[in-house]
C-alpha cells in the first residue's frame, strides 16, 4: 500500500504525463495514427511549457503557503515542538555526518522555537520506507542535527517509525500518551506540507499551532520572465500537484 502510494502519483505529476503522452504517441505512430501521435506530442510538450512557467509554478505553490504565515517565538506557548521529517541526507558515504536538504528551515524553525521557549520538548517525526531506507531513520537523522545545533538529548523525543503524514500524527500520538504529555504542539513542516499536516494532525485530536518552514516561494511583480519555461518551475508545480493529490487521498481516507 505504501508503496502503491509512493508510485501511483508519479502518473498524473507533469514530467509522468508527457512521458505518458509521448508513449501514446509512439505507439500511434507504430499503428501509422501519426495525425493522433501530432496532437499527442503537441499536448505532451504544452504540459511541460506550461507547468515550467514561473507563473503556474509559483502560483499553484502560493495556494498552498499563503493558508498559514511565520509564528513569533516569543508569542506562543505550547506542551511540544513536533517536526515532520523530510529535511536531512543521511549519513552515507561520502557524508561524515547528517546533512540538512533543501527543506533544512524545518530543523532551523524547530531550534528556534526551543530556545525561545515555545515548548519544553522537540518530537522529531520520521521513519522511513522499507524498500527506500539506508543508513539510520530520519527521525533520528533529525535528532542528531538538533543537538548539534545546541538543542540537549534529553529535550527531543524521537518517533521513528511512521512512513507518511498520516502515520506521523498517530505515532506522534499514540509517543505522548506514553510519555503523559498535553496535546498542544507546534507543528513544524514545509509551508507548502501545511494545509494538509494541520489537518491530519487536528483529526488525530491535537491542538495545533501551525509554525511553517522553508517558504519556496516569495511575492514579487509579474513580468514577461513569469512565462519563461525554467526546470526549477517544474519542480514547484510538481510539490504543489503532489500535495493536492495527497489532499484529496486522505480525504477520501478519512485521515483528514
Amino acid at each position: 500500500m505504501i508503496f502503491l502510494s509512493k508510485l501511483l502519483p508519479l502518473l498524473f505529476y507533469p514530467l509522468g504525463l508527457a512521458i505518458e503522452l509521448v508513449g501514446a504517441a509512439i505507439i500511434c505512430i507504430y499503428k501509422n495514427k501519426k495525425n493522433a501521435a501530432y496532437v499527442l506530442l503537441g499536448f505532451s510538450v504544452f504540459i511541460l511549457l506550461f507547468f515550467s512557467s514561473q507563473a503556474v509554478g509559483f502560483g499553484l505553490v502560493k495556494i498552498l503557503e499563503r493558508q498559514y504565515m511565520p509564528v513569533d517565538p516569543a508569542k506562543v506557548k505550547a506542551d511540544a515542538i513536533v517536526i515532520l521529517s523530510g529535511a536531512t541526507r543521511p549519513k552515507m558515504y561520502p557524508r561524515r555526518y547528517v546533512e540538512f536538504n533543501e527543506a533544512s528551515e524545518r530543523i532551523l524553525e524547530s531550534v528556534r522555537l526551543y530556545k525561545a521557549g515555545s515548548a519544553p520538548v522537540v518530537v522529531a517525526s520520521g521513519g522511513g520506507i522499507d524498500f527506500m531506507l539506508k543508513g539510520q531513520r530520519e527521525g533520528d537523522d533529525m535528532r542528531e542535527a538538533m543537538i548539534e545545533l545546541g538543542i540537549p538529548a534529553d529535550a527531543i523525543i524521537n518517533e521513528n517509525e511512521s512512513r507518511n503524514t498520516h502515520e506521523n500524527a498517530v505515532c506522534v500520538k499514540k509517543l505522548m500518551d506514553e510519555k503523559k504529555l498535553r496535546k498542544k504542539i507546534l507543528l513544524v513542516t514545509s509551508a507548502f506540507h501545511m494545509p494538509r499536516s494541520v489537518s491530519i494532525f487536528r483529526k488525530e485530536g491535537f491542538d495545533v499551532i501551525p509554525a511553517p518552514a522553508d517558504y519556496l516561494v516569495e511575492d514579487s511583480e509579474y513580468s514577461w520572465y513569469y512565462f519563461m519555461p525554467r526546470p526549477e518551475n517544474l519542480i514547484y508545480s510538481t510539490i504543489a500537484i503532489k500535495e493536492f493529490i495527497g489532499m484529496a487521498v486522505y480525504r477520501a481516507m478519512g485521515w483528514m
